[in-house]
C-alpha cells in the first residue's frame, strides 16, 4: 500500500484525469449527434 500522501496525490491525479477523459467523451458524443443528425 501507499502512504497516505502519495495516496492522496494518485487519487487527486486520477479525479483530473477522469474529469478531462469525461469532458472529452462528452465532447465527442456531442460531435457524434451533430454528425449523425
Amino acid at each position: 500500500m501507499l502512504p497516505r500522501e502519495q495516496s492522496l496525490e494518485t487519487a487527486m491525479v486520477v479525479e483530473v484525469s477522469h474529469f478531462h477523459w469525461g469532458t472529452n467523451t462528452r465532447g465527442r458524443k456531442k460531435e457524434k449527434k451533430n454528425k449523425e443528425e
